[in-house]
């Protein structure tokens, strides 16, 4: 008998411990915030390698932290390239959260030596 209380005791505390790490990972949710999801395609010129395109996205991953995915693609026949980036942005913003500013990624771009051609977006279907 007591080892099934000992063992009863236990599973409390296993799934206190369970719930309690669940509330902390989903704050945002708790306090009434939205959450947007945008997807941008962004296509550029002068890229001679997916390996160069490679160190972009290391670099936008590292300075955009709203950026949840990324896809590149790469055609050598015409040194294009096109970025594909989900971004994750929330409402009201918390005071510690920047925000995704598409100028940035631009600047990211010429930054690399490439010739920015077209930047599009849409807001996917919740």
């Amino acid at each position: 008998m007591n080892r099934i209380h000992t063992l009863s005791f236990l599973l409390f505390l296993s799934a206190l411990q369970l719930s309690s790490s669940v509330e902390a990972q989903t704050p945002v949710a708790r306090a009434g915030v939205r959450q947007q999801k945008t997807i941008f395609h962004y296509s550029f010129n002068g890229a001679t390698s997916l390996q160069q395109v490679d160190s972009l996205k290391a670099e936008i991953l590292q300075l955009l932290p709203e950026v949840i995915s990324f896809k590149a693609r790469f055609k050598p026949e015409n040194k294009q390239a096109e970025l594909t980036l989900v971004v994750v942005e929330y409402f009201p913003r918390p005071e510690s959260r920047c925000t995704f500013n598409a100028v940035t990624l631009k600047t990211l771009i010429l930054r690399h030596g490439y010739d920015p051609v077209e930047l599009t977006y849409y807001y996917p279907e919740k």
